[in-house]
C-alpha cells in the first residue's frame, strides 16, 4: 500500500514529511477498515498493530523514499530527552544492538546521506531541524514531558557539539500535533509547566476561561483533569517554537504545520481521539546523497 505523505519544502537536498493515515479511502471502505484505529499506514511496532502489516508498511515507505528499508531509523520513545546520533557505524551494527541503542531515545541527529531519521507521534509534537550549512538533520518528539524538560535545547546543543550547527541558520518544521484548543489538562500537567516557568505566557498556557474560542467538539479533557478542579489548555507547538527562538532560531525559520491531530483524526493518528491502541504518525527527514 503506497503511503500518503504530507511533505515539507525545506531544500532540494532533503526530503521531509509526515505520514498520513489513509492511502486510499475507497479501498479502506471496501476492506471495512475506516474505523480501524491502525488503518491504514502505521510503521510503529510498539503500539499493538499487526507485525506483518507494520513490516510491509515500512517496506512501502522505503520504496517511496527510494532508500533501503534498513535506513529508516525509528527510536523507541519514552517521553524523555535522550538524543542519539546516527553515524555510519550504526548502520553496520546488528539489529539487536541498534534496537538497544534506540531504546528510550526521543530525538535523533545525523549527517549521513540517504538515512531517514524519524519519530512517532499521535498528538505530541514532532520537530524537524535542518542545518544546510553543515548538511545535518535532526528530528525530535516533544510531548508535554519533553516540552517541560526542553528537549529542543538538548537536540540543538547536540547538533552544535556534533556538527557545529549554528541555531541562527537552522530551518525548522513543527509537524501535526494536538492544538491549543483541543489539549485540555488538569493541575498535574499545569503545575509541571508552572514549576519550570512555562505557564506565564498565555499564548502557550491558559485556563479554559482564557481560551480565545472553544469548539466543544474539539475539546478533550485529559485524564488528569478532574471535574472538580481548574482546567488548563496548553499549546505544545507554540511552547516548542518559543523554546527554539530562545535558543537563537529565527522565528521566520520556523514553520508550523497548523494541523491538529485531534480534530483531523481521519487523516492523522490521534491517541487521544482513537485511544493509545492505535497507529502513529511517522515524521521523518533524510539528506539526499
Amino acid at each position: 500500500m503506497i503511503p500518503k505523505l504530507h511533505q515539507y519544502q525545506l531544500d532540494n537536498n532533503v526530503t521531509a514529511f509526515s505520514t498520513m493515515r489513509s492511502c486510499d479511502e475507497n479501498s479502506l471502505q471496501a476492506e471495512g477498515k475506516v474505523s480501524d484505529a491502525y488503518a491504514s499506514f502505521n510503521i510503529n511496532p510498539w503500539v499493538g498493530d499487526n507485525e506483518e502489516q507494520v513490516n510491509n508498511n515500512r517496506l512501502e515507505l522505503a520504496k517511496a523514499l527510494e532508500i533501503d528499508e534498513k535506513n529508516i531509523v525509528l527510536p523507541h520513545q519514552t517521553h524523555q530527552t535522550e538524543v542519539r546520533q546516527i553515524a555510519s557505524e550504526f548502520l553496520s551494527l546488528p539489529s539487536s544492538v541498534q534496537s538497544m541503542l534506540l531504546e528510550g531515545v526521543d530525538a535523533l541527529i545525523t549527517n549521513e546521506p540517504n538515512v531517514c531519521i524519524g519519530v512517532s507521534t499521535a498528538d505530541c509534537v514532532p520537530v524537524i531541524m535542518y542545518d544546510a550549512e553543515h548538511k545535518a538533520i535532526a528530528v525530535a518528539h516533544a510531548g508535554w514531558r519533553g516540552t517541560v524538560e526542553n528537549i529542543m535545547r538538548k537536540t540543538v546543543e547536540k547538533m552544535y557539539r556534533s556538527f557545529n550547527t549554528d541555531p541562527k541558520t537552522l530551518q525548522v518544521v513543527i509537524g501535526p500535533s494536538i492544538s491549543f484548543e483541543s489539549f485540555e489538562v488538569g493541575s498535574d500537567v499545569f503545575n509541571a509547566f508552572n514549576e519550570k516557568g512555562l505557564a506565564t505566557d498565555t499564548q502557550c498556557v491558559c485556563s479554559s476561561a482564557q481560551l480565545p474560542s472553544t469548539n466543544n467538539n474539539n475539546v478533550l479533557v485529559d485524564n488528569s483533569a478532574k471535574d472538580n478542579e481548574p482546567k488548563w489548555h496548553i499549546d505544545l507547538a507554540q511552547c516548542n517554537k518559543k523554546q527554539l527562538e530562545s535558543l537563537g532560531v529565527p522565528a521566520q525559520n520556523i514553520t508550523l504545520s497548523g494541523i491538529c491531530t485531534y480534530s483531523n483524526h481521519h487523516e492523522y493518528f490521534s491517541a487521544r481521539r482513537l485511544g493509545t491502541a492505535s497507529g502513529r504518525i511517522y515524521t521523518g527527514i533524510l539528506l539526499r546523497g
